[in-house]
């Protein structure tokens, strides 16, 4: 398969799935990719877009495709928590950890889906030196999540 072209607007959707709290299971929130690749690789700006458009989201995203494989970094440039009740608490003295997004190209559907995943922390595991050291991630929330080409 020859690898899709990244470059241009991509809208969609993630879903937030079950290892979040029973309020935000399923819902879903739309967002547009505004990337640009060079090679395999690709950058670019997410921004989620909220009800009434006044909140919006933006976020850096960093990543790669290969044949129909898609993996990109997604990061917000504060951290942003929803309560398991609902409550949103923003600091914009921390950051907001990274999202993982992984996804595959469906020819049918002419897009991109896949899954997320909210690291949690990164642990170094290993002895420097002779061995090598191993970056062991642990996750805390996950999803689903699909984009297509803007059609406009």
């Amino acid at each position: 398969m020859r690898t899709p072209a990244i470059t241009g607007t991509w809208v969609g959707y993630y879903e937030y799935g079950e290892s979040n709290s029973k309020l935000l299971q399923g819902t879903r929130t739309n967002f547009i990719l505004n990337l640009k690749q060079s090679n395999r690789n690709f950058s670019g700006e997410c921004i989620d877009l909220s009800e009434d458009y006044r909140n919006n989201s933006t976020a850096e995203v960093k990543g790669f495709v290969n044949k129909n494989l898609i993996s990109f970094i997604k990061q917000y440039p504060y951290r942003k928590l929803i309560h398991a009740d609902g409550r949103i608490e923003i600091d914009y003295d921390k950051s907001h950890p990274e999202i993982e997004y992984t996804g595959y190209y469906n020819d049918s559907k002419n897009s991109f889906e896949g899954t997320w995943l909210m690291i949690k922390r990164t642990n170094l595991v290993g002895y420097a030196g002779f061995r090598s050291v191993k970056k062991v991630r642990e996750y805390s929330h996950s999803g689903t999540w699909e984009i297509e080409r803007d059609k406009i």
